[in-house]
């Protein structure tokens, strides 16, 4: 902008030094003319005569420059030029602080379990201990040691309101029997575990359910009862649990069922082959003495 500027400054100088220029060969010429009028008033010659003409003086020497004047208007902004070449990389930065740590991201697969190690060498056998005295109890009527076991091998039908579980085979027995087919007789008074297995059968489809509970000589026996269901034609399912009861010498018990499907039944089965495999009792019944 300086050089713009310094460059109208002289432009406008030399404008003014041709003014001056002019301005002084127009006042030598009207001086010139001036004196020609007086010189033709003054003459004696005839009007003929040529006017006299005075050639322009000498210019006088150039003025001193006048005042700058004020800077013009700026021009408008040029087209911007070419862009540079790029400059060179500077040197990196330091490096920022690390960020925050990003969320854990879900456990990996197990991997395969290693190969098993070799077994450690088996340690020292430790001091046996002192040897225990055994003592025999040989049972008395009035000791522990009384026992049955007893089953059937005929299938038992639905055929009373309430059906008595029967036995006509005993396995081994000391001071317990069986009397009248069902009646669990206990020759001595004690407590003894009565532990039962029944295999139940049915000759027709839906379900059914069978009840089987105890009872003595006053009837049923409180809370001894439990049912079991049967789905299948022809379908096995077997009840077996235990009671533990307590009796006085003579007295007996029974077990009883009852199922309000006519073809439900208590089945025995007789042995199979290929392979070989033995009969199945209706009614297993063990009886032990346990105090």
């Amino acid at each position: 902008m300086g050089e713009n500027l310094n460059t109208v400054a002289s432009k406008r100088i030399h404008i003014a030094l041709a003014a001056l220029s002019v301005a002084a060969l127009f006042l030598g010429g009207f001086a010139a003319f001036l004196a020609s009028i007086n010189s033709s008033g003054s003459s004696t010659s005839s009007s003929s005569s040529t006017p006299l003409v005075c050639p322009p003086g000498p210019s006088g020497p150039a003025g001193k420059p006048g005042a700058s004047g004020s800077p013009g208007p700026s021009g408008a902004s040029g087209k911007p030029g070419a862009s540079g070449q790029p400059g060179a990389s500077g040197q990196p930065g330091p490096a920022g602080s690390p960020g925050p740590s990003g969320a854990s991201g879900a456990p990996g697969a197990q991997g395969a379990a290693g190969a098993q190690g070799a077994p450690g060498t088996n340690g020292t056998n430790g001091t046996n201990g002192i040897d225990g005295t055994c003592t025999v109890i040989t049972p008395t009527s009035s000791g522990l040691g009384f026992y049955g076991s007893f089953y059937s091998t005929v299938t038992q039908s639905n055929v009373a309101q309430v059906n008595k579980m029967t036995f006509d085979q005993t396995d081994v027995a000391q001071g317990v029997s069986i009397v009248s087919g069902s009646r669990i007789t206990f020759a001595n008074a004690g407590t003894y575990n009565v532990a039962f297995s029944a295999q139940l059968d049915k000759t027709d489809s839906g379900q059914d359910t069978v009840d089987i509970w105890l009872s003595n000589a006053a009837g049923p026996m409180s809370w001894t009862n439990t049912k079991i269901d049967n789905n299948n034609n022809n379908g096995k399912v077997v009840a077996a649990w235990n009671f533990f009861v307590t009796v006085s010498a003579g007295e007996y018990i029974e077990l009883n069922w009852y199922s309000a499907d006519s073809a439900m039944r208590v089945y025995a089965q007789s042995s199979d082959v290929s392979p070989a495999r033995p009969e199945i009792p209706s009614v297993i019944l063990t009886v032990n003495q346990v105090h």
